[in-house]
């Protein structure tokens, strides 16, 4: 994955400061509300299963203090963020979406941890963790409405796997992405509630990525249709 140069880091404690200073980036940053485009879609897959590919089932990874971390109880502790903040994710959303998103987030409540587990679970890498539109540089920025992203939905798995391949990665073929898909949609779905709970909607700025986000993410999780079985899966 392409990334700038740092030219200085530094952090202090106590009073809590830090600086970092970055290479010069030739683009523009990506916008939360303003999306991006099928191409450019394709190009963060890419690049991610790159990043991924690298990583795979790593032994490095066990090198990593900073890293480790305890599945169980990172998975509680989603099942308690999600619990504190849906009443107030559920205002918010309630202006932008229909009854079934609601309806799906308040099944999908008493699942949190599993969902988490779940999402956790083996091939192992290291992932970016706040992989958006807004934390990548562009030459310009568009919009993937649902529609444009249920049409490049193929194309953009094929991608991943794919790129994978082409790096060596031979034991996740399509029918695993295919697998994983839901899953982590409702992972998505889960920690976007988180958010929202906190979210200022004061603003006209919160205001707009919520229009925008909101719909987008209820689109994905009606598009997988019943999830009985995605649910059931996780026991």
């Amino acid at each position: 994955m392409p990334t700038p140069g740092c030219f200085y880091a530094a952090y202090e404690a106590d009073p809590v400061a830090h600086m970092l200073l970055l290479e010069d980036m030739d683009g523009e940053i990506g916008d939360h509300a303003a999306g991006s485009t099928p191409d450019q879609a394709e190009q963060i897959v890419r690049w991610l299963a790159a990043f991924h590919a690298r990583w795979w089932e790593a032994p490095e990874l066990d090198q990593f203090d900073w890293l480790t971390v305890d599945a169980a109880q990172v998975s509680q502790r989603l099942q308690v963020s999600f619990d504190q903040a849906l009443d107030s994710a559920l205002r918010v959303c309630e202006p932008h979406v229909g009854a079934h998103f609601a309806a799906t987030l308040r099944r999908l409540q008493p699942r949190v941890a599993s969902i988490a587990m779940a999402q956790a679970q083996s091939p192992r890498t290291l992932c970016h963790g706040d992989a958006h539109t807004a934390n990548v540089f562009y030459p310009t920025s568009g919009d993937l409405s649902p529609e444009q992203r249920r049409a490049a939905a193929p194309r953009l798995a094929k991608a991943y796997v794919s790129e994978l391949e082409a790096r060596g990665i031979a034991d996740y073929p399509i029918i695993a992405y295919e697998r994983d898909f839901p899953v982590c949609t409702l992972y998505h779905a889960v920690t976007m509630t988180i958010a929202l709970g906190a979210v200022d909607v004061s603003t006209d700025r919160g205001q707009e990525l919520v229009s925008s986000i909101v719909p987008r993410v209820a689109a994905m999780v009606e598009d997988l249709g019943d999830i009985s079985d995605v649910l059931d899966g996780l026991d």
